[in-house]
């Protein structure tokens, strides 16, 4: 049934993406292509979204005076008013396209109605390209037809990895995503820490798709007193908390548990939040602040606003709770003066390790014999601990962790130059 009402949810959305606006484009002087999904740009500046990974990396191209276009991958919803330097976008394309492979399904099968409709769409990307003219494409979660489109034009696609400290052993969606011919891949993945790039250093041995590691971009911005992306209202709201002196711990809700995955069906009773987490907030002493971080997918997608609804009702039922500084604030800043950070499972425990700030998971599938064995492996018991669903451990962790000071090697591992040294080589096309 509840596949049935995401199809149907799913046609809607297409229907509806008819009728976003978008704004006009030209192309003068050298360009780079910026291209993403909606759920990509989860962060705001001046009330407009945009991606944490690709838009520092954009506003150093813009110092160099290089004029910076954006692609949203259909179908989308945050109209041109709403995407920071505005976008193209195709949702008529998509739009189309999807009802000729429908027909063609009928027809000619699967196989031959995905390959149709792949080709379709690649001449879509090709035209765009061909009108841009862009030196390089940064993009994230590329299409295939991206892919091909890039290759056949010979334009270097680039592509940051999703998430940090992927290990090819233990990460259920590294051979769905890079067990495919070259040419449906960039030609550079980016990664940000040194475990992800061993990973995929062994995966494209032998192949021409390359690894580039480099500072995390949105720690890099982040650091910078004059960025333009992060909001002086932001800050400001967020000193009230910082200035009470309290302990803050923050939780990053993970995305999978309301039936999107059948090895984490169940886990959750609700699908947002543990009500043993919840019993934790109720348990912890007046001196500890809870910062409750929606997943990117959860703040973003229509299909999650009761995950919203429900995260925002939480300051109203526990006075040690914040929802807005949470999700407003820049993780790297959060991080800084976080004492720990509670999950299910996330990636932020990467990151969070890069500044001193202890972790714990929750999500049984990371235990011995859970289909998640093996996460996180690479990190010590004191940068992350496997805890239990039990409200008690999870209360008594937290006190533990109170007084914790972060080590804040920040500076050190998210250098400026060194990031914009590796933008130039992607610039230059050496590394392709």
């Amino acid at each position: 049934m509840k596949m049935r009402i995401n199809k149907a949810y799913n046609l809607l959305q297409y229907f509806l993406s008819l009728f976003v606006r978008q704004a006009a484009f030209s192309k003068e002087g050298p360009c780079i292509l910026i291209a993403c999904h909606d759920t990509n740009r989860y962060a705001k500046c001046n009330g407009k979204w945009f991606s944490p990974i690709l838009e520092p990396m954009a506003e150093y191209y813009r110092r160099l005076g290089i004029k910076i276009i954006h692609l949203s991958y259909p179908p989308t919803f945050d109209s041109f008013t709403k995407v920071y330097g505005d976008s193209i976008y195709i949702n008529r394309s998509l739009f189309c396209m999807k009802i000729i492979k429908m027909i063609e399904l009928l027809i000619f099968g699967q196989h031959v109605s995905e390959i149709r409709f792949n080709k379709r769409m690649a001449s879509v990307y090709k035209k765009i390209i061909t009108i841009t003219s862009p030196r390089i494409i940064l993009s994230i979660t590329t299409p295939v037809s991206m892919a091909n489109a890039a290759h056949d034009l010979a334009i270097p696609l680039i592509e940051p990895h999703h998430g940090m400290n992927t290990k090819p052993d233990r990460d259920l969606m590294i051979e769905m995503k890079f067990g495919i011919p070259e040419l449906d891949l960039p030609n550079i993945f980016l990664s940000f820490d040194e475990t992800t790039q061993e990973t995929l250093r062994s995966i494209f041995q032998g192949q021409s798709t390359r690894s580039l590691l480099m500072p995390h971009p949105w720690h890099v911005e982040a650091l910078r007193t004059e960025s333009k992306l992060i909001s002086n209202t932001n800050s400001q709201r967020s000193s009230n908390i910082f200035a009470t002196g309290k302990s803050l711990f923050l939780v990053t809700l993970a995305w999978g548990y309301d039936g999107e995955l059948d090895y984490l069906c169940n886990i959750i009773p609700n699908g947002i939040l543990h009500p043993s987490i919840e019993r934790a907030i109720a348990m912890t002493p007046k001196n500890i602040m809870w910062l409750m971080r929606l997943h990117p997918i959860q703040l973003k997608d229509k299909a999650y606003r009761h995950h919203r609804d429900y995260v925002y009702e939480l300051p109203k039922r526990f006075n040690n709770v914040d929802v807005d500084i949470a999700n407003s604030l820049p993780l790297p800043l959060l991080l800084q003066r976080c004492c720990g950070h509670i999950s299910m499972m996330s990636g932020v425990c990467g990151e969070a390790a890069l500044m001193g700030v202890p972790s714990l998971m929750l999500c049984p599938t990371l235990k011995p014999g859970g289909v998640l064995e093996g996460c996180y492996s690479e990190f010590s018991s004191e940068v992350v601990t496997f805890g239990n669903l039990v409200a008690e451990e999870i209360a008594a962790w937290v006190v533990a962790h109170a007084e914790n000071v972060a080590l804040n090697k920040y500076r050190a591992v998210n250098d400026q130059k060194l990031f914009e040294n590796q933008l130039d080589k992607l610039l230059d096309g050496s590394l392709v």
